[in-house]
Formats: structure tokens, C-alpha cells, sequence
């Protein structure tokens, strides 16, 4: 491979590269694929990684229903840390944490988390974020609320409720896809996301199915899944219609998905409102009475 000319990869932003890209990802691949065993179904790689510390979680699961431990390739942190730099972006900072996952023959896909908590077991100190963003620098309204609360920065005013069109709701639905693959388990095959939402309660529940087994899970998705769908329930309000009650979103690996929303029914809740949820969804998203369902009306 060609080295780059610049700081130290991982330690502050590199020129953009395509090909420098594309040899780096596949790169990536090759070497999980060659440290593989035989009869292997999924390998799924996932770094964490600032200019403080990093950590890999590499996972290889087997045709028989198994998981296999698996030594990572030496190399590969420091290919992911080139990556980091190279695809940093002004003001929009670079990646917090990666994916790559590998199907049989030969087939791989990459994702990166850029704005969503990596969840790092145990949590690293706030200073090594501190440190990351002064090597990889992002305007203010380019740093997320959980990392401005890391790095001592005050809370942003709230974003305006704006009307969602088609293209920022497509936007949106990309992001919750984006979170989903970053956070999902190693070895997963599709994930079927409810989010129920009335009044200021919401939840979301989630059960997957895994590449090598026909048991399905239950599985509960990072909370910024619930301030995502909050967004797109908000923005898909229609004067005197509403807004849904129930998205659900059917993530099939690697990246399809398919949403359907649920307007006039009352959701299978796994947790109860409290009664006052109904009137405060009324006020919050008034409809007309022709358009207000027997079950939501005011409770006492």
C-alpha cells in the first residue's frame, strides 16, 4: 500500500482519497477473510476509536449456530485510524466507530457511526473526547448533545419542529439505519423496530434474527432511536390528521429497510401510558373530530 504524506494517521485529518479509501476498506476485508475459519458464516468486525484510545471487537460466526474467538490481524487498527483521518470532513468532524462485516464467498460491507455514542464498555474519560476534537475539530452545531455534555460544552437551544417532506424523512430514516448498524449485536439478519410513541411517552422495542440460527431475540435499540423517531413523528404531523402512533421500521441486513406507520390504531404497548398521555396528545398534535379515534380521547 502507499503511505500517506501529513500527520500520523489517527492523530489529525489526512487529504480525501477515493482510491486510498477503497484500498484501506478492502484491505480491511481481505485480512478478516484470510484470519476466518473454515465454515464461517458472517465475520463482523467493530472499532471504537479516538486519538486517545481504541478498541475492536471482532466476531466470526459459524454455519453450526456458533461463535468462534478469532485473533485480529495486527495491521488492521492502524488501517482503521488512516481511515479516520483521511475521511474527515471540515466541520463535520470524522467517524467515532466503524463496521465491517464479511458474508461468504467474498462479499463485505463497511458502515460509520460519525454523531451517535459509541457505548464503550467501560466508558472512556471525557478528556479522551476532549482530545479527539481538538485533533479533529467540528463546528458547534456539528457536536451532538451527548458529546457536548462530555467534552463540558453547553447544551445547543433546540432545533425549531419543522414539516418533514419526503426527502427529509428519507434523510431521517437513513440515520435511524445508521445507528441501528453501528449498535446492532455481531451476526445479525434483520431487525423488526417498533416505536410507540402518545404524548411525551415513547418506547422502542426491537426482535432480531441472527445469520446462523431461526431463534428469534428480543433486543432493545440505543436510546437515540427514540429521539429519531421522535423527530420524524413530529415532523410528519398533518394540521387536523395528526401524526402516527406506531412506526415500524425492518431493517434487513446489510442496510435495507421498509417503514409502515400505524395513524388511528392504538398501540401494543410493553409499557402503559399514563392516562394523561392522551389529552397531552391531542394538544401537542390536535386533530379534528372526525379524525380522533374512540380510544384517544382524554382519560381519567
Amino acid at each position: 500500500m502507499t503511505q500517506p504524506a501529513g500527520p500520523a494517521p489517527g492523530r489529525g485529518p489526512l487529504p480525501y482519497d477515493q482510491a486510498r479509501y477503497q484500498e484501506l476498506t478492502r484491505g480491511i476485508a481481505v485480512l478478516l477473510a484470510q484470519a476466518a475459519p473454515s465454515g464461517w458464516r458472517r465475520v463482523d468486525l467493530r472499532i471504537m476509536m479516538t486519538v486517545a484510545v481504541s478498541d475492536a471487537a471482532l466476531t466470526v460466526a459459524m454455519d453450526d449456530g456458533t461463535t468462534r474467538p478469532t485473533e485480529m490481524p495486527r495491521d488492521i487498527l492502524d488501517m482503521a485510524a488512516e481511515l479516520r483521518s483521511i475521511m474527515y470532513r471540515q466541520d463535520r468532524g470524522t467517524w467515532l466507530s466503524m463496521r465491517v462485516m464479511l458474508d461468504p464467498p467474498g462479499s463485505y460491507y463497511t458502515s460509520f457511526n460519525n454523531d451517535y455514542d459509541p457505548h464503550w464498555e467501560p466508558e472512556i474519560p471525557d478528556d479522551a473526547y476532549a482530545q479527539d476534537l481538538a485533533a479533529f475539530p467540528r463546528a458547534e452545531e456539528n457536536i451532538p448533545g451527548w458529546l457536548r455534555a462530555r467534552t463540558g460544552r453547553p447544551e445547543l437551544p433546540p432545533e425549531p419542529v419543522q414539516p418533514l417532506g419526503p426527502v427529509e424523512q428519507k434523510d431521517l430514516l437513513e440515520d435511524v439505519t445508521s445507528l441501528l448498524v453501528d449498535a446492532l449485536p455481531a451476526g445479525w439478519q434483520q431487525a423488526d423496530v417498533y416505536h410507540n410513541a402518545l404524548g411525551s411517552h415513547a418506547e422502542t422495542v426491537s426482535q432480531l434474527l441472527m445469520c446462523n440460527t431461526h431463534m428469534p431475540r428480543l433486543w432493545t435499540p440505543p436510546p437515540a432511536a427514540d429521539a429519531l423517531f421522535g423527530r420524524l413523528r413530529r415532523g410528519m404531523y398533518a394540521d387536523g390528521l395528526g401524526t402516527w402512533f406506531t412506526a415500524r421500521f425492518l431493517l434487513t441486513f446489510p442496510f435495507s429497510y421498509q417503514v409502515e406507520y400505524t395513524r388511528d390504531t392504538e398501540p401494543r404497548w410493553k409499557t402503559r401510558p399514563e392516562p394523561s398521555a392522551y389529552a397531552e396528545d391531542l394538544d401537542l398534535f390536535p386533530r379534528t373530530p372526525d379524525n380522533t379515534p374512540a380510544w384517544l380521547h382524554p382519560r381519567t
